[in-house]
């Protein structure tokens, strides 16, 4: 098969965007000829980021859902957690993992208006958008 020319013998090539994908096609029968793979930057990042809490003196129910949903604990915990430990400045970590998932967790909390930090410097800005889902 040759990729620089389709089986109706036409001279024409497209490219188009499929999800990830950029598929080279025939323009004249638009047979696909040729399909390559580029991952958004954030799906490719093996980072271990880290979101850290910081203490909030009276946090809405929306903020305790969002630190609970982030941390994988129940409300009650949440709670605990926002209220955070007798040293009032020391953040706390509600999560560790890759970039794709910190992303959406980062998107919680800034919905929720939870004051936190990430480290490392986290590198993608709110509208970086990712195409698979990363299980920690």
């Amino acid at each position: 098969m040759n990729v620089n020319r389709c089986e109706c013998e036409s001279p024409t090539i497209g490219t188009r965007h499929e999800g990830s994908s950029l598929v080279s096609y025939c323009i004249e029968c638009g047979q696909p000829l040729l399909a390559t793979t580029k991952l958004p930057d954030i799906d490719v990042d093996t980072t271990t980021y880290r979101i850290h809490l910081l203490a909030h003196d009276k946090p809405s129910v929306a903020q305790l859902k969002a630190v609970a949903k982030v941390a994988n604990i129940n409300l009650l915990q949440a709670k605990e957690l926002a209220a955070g430990p007798n040293d009032a400045t020391a953040p706390m970590l509600i999560f560790e993992g890759r970039a794709a998932n910190v992303q959406r967790h980062r998107r919680d909390l800034i919905e929720a208006e939870v004051e936190f930090t990430i480290s490392p410097e986290f590198p993608y800005d709110e509208s970086a958008e990712t195409n698979t889902i990363v299980f920690d």
